[in-house]
């Protein structure tokens, strides 16, 4: 592997675990600390993980510059809208209609969910133009 995407993968996992640190967090504060319901906690606090993931993926990750296109950020939000959609699709079938342990698919749902944002976002958002 060269150098250039062994730098990209670290990058990506170092901005990854700080996008999960901001979502837990604005979760945690709004829910418990603001007492925002659930469900808009979570919707909130997806979207400002988003947003930090976009502007770190592009400038740091995949090395795009500043310049945002109305067109890139819509492919990066429409791929992480998918992704999660998927995460919710396999904890469904699995949890609820198999019955399998939900700590372990959640586990192996993000390991697929990282993986497939990861290549959605180096393969068709922030490809080389």
């Amino acid at each position: 592997m060269n150098k250039k995407i062994t730098r990209e993968i670290l990058l990506y996992v170092f901005f990854g675990a700080i996008t999960t640190l901001i979502n837990t967090v604005a979760y945690w504060m709004l829910y418990y600390v603001a007492d925002v319901s659930n469900t808009i906690s979570n919707i909130i606090s997806w979207i400002l993980a988003v947003v930090f993931a976009y502007i770190t993926n592009k400038i740091w990750v995949f090395e795009k510059g500043n310049k945002s296109t109305l067109k890139e950020a819509t492919e990066f939000f429409a791929s992480r809208i998918s992704t999660g959609v998927l995460d919710i699709i396999i904890m469904y079938v699995a949890v609820e209609l198999l019955y399998l342990e939900g700590g372990i698919i959640k586990i192996i749902s993000n390991v697929i969910v990282i993986i497939l944002n990861y290549l959605l976002s180096k393969l068709f958002v922030f490809r080389k133009s």
